[in-house]
């Protein structure tokens, strides 16, 4: 199973009040690495709006489904059906909790991507993004689901029919994923998504990204996820470490081999003593050297 190194944050903004972005990781939903193992990553952000300040309700409703669809609920094989039907629970769960008045109107978009076995797939509702960074290219795996002046044409809470974009990537060993709301995109380039992306490590890049929106006073929630998919343990060149260990050990055993024969030599080598009256039979008789 490939390793990821991932960093996020979240943040209320300098002129909101509240935060109604959530972000998503296994770690946070107890999802074992058993788990991961089996069914793969699967990491989200979802920017949550609504009257009554209910949009926080909205995403973190999204999320929690999502990932309990995902991971734990029967589901079809392949990638990208389970993700899809994990989407549409999502949306199912956000349309049930507006049966409380207090939540009546609330919704969520919902960037969603899960990787297996050298498989990205992306999931989309409304209008925050993926990004894929490659060596100094980014290229926007999404679609805003958005009117114009950002109104959005979609979101989970919406409507029971729900159209989600579902995008298959290639993803190599070395790129790098950004999820991130409209809070980050609307106020950061490309270009300077790409730098922070590539020179920084991700949650040093995810922090500085943050702090750069809210410089710029972003009038939303800010939130933003980057997974740089690292090269698996077992392709660790544990063949060579063995051979080295053999060929370290066999130099030891050649170096001792020599070291006896050449004592044996020198001794083959010396003179024959014939004691006289005078020397003792311990002195003529004691091993060389000693």
């Amino acid at each position: 199973m490939n390793n990821l190194i991932v960093g996020y944050h979240s943040s209320t903004g300098p002129i909101r009040d509240s935060n109604q972005d959530t972000v998503g990781i296994p770690p946070l939903y107890r999802v074992s690495p058993a788990q991961w193992d089996q069914l793969g990553h699967l990491l989200a952000v979802a920017d949550g709006a609504g009257v009554h300040r209910s949009g926080d309700v909205a995403s973190q409703t999204a999320m929690a489904a999502l990932f309990e669809t995902f991971y734990r609920l029967p589901q079809p094989r392949g990638l990208a059906p389970r993700l899809y039907t994990a989407v549409h629970q999502a949306n199912r769960a956000v349309l049930t909790a507006q049966a409380n008045p207090a939540y009546r109107g609330m919704r969520t978009t919902l960037v969603a991507a899960a990787f297996h076995q050298g498989q990205l797939v992306i999931a989309n509702v409304g209008d925050s993004r993926a990004y894929l960074v490659r060596g100094r290219r980014i290229q926007q795996i999404t679609r805003d689901q958005a009117r114009p002046h950002g109104v959005l044409a979609n979101s989970l809470g919406h409507t029971p029919q729900l159209p989600i974009d579902i995008f298959t990537v290639p993803f190599q060993t070395g790129d790098r994923l950004l999820l991130c709301s409209d809070g980050l995109s609307n106020l950061v380039t490309a270009g300077e998504l790409t730098a922070y992306v590539r020179q920084y490590q991700p949650q040093i890049a995810a922090n500085g990204l943050i702090a750069l929106a809210n410089q710029r006073r972003s009038p939303d929630n800010v939130s933003v996820l980057i997974a740089d998919l690292t090269a698996p343990p077992s392709l660790s060149p544990r063949p060579q470490t063995q051979r080295f260990g053999l060929s370290f050990l066999g130099l030891i055993i050649g170096l001792v081999l020599i070291l006896f024969l050449v004592t044996n030599f020198i001794l083959l080598a010396q003179p024959t003593v014939t004691p006289s009256p005078t020397a003792t039979v311990e002195c003529s008789c004691s091993p060389p050297n000693e």
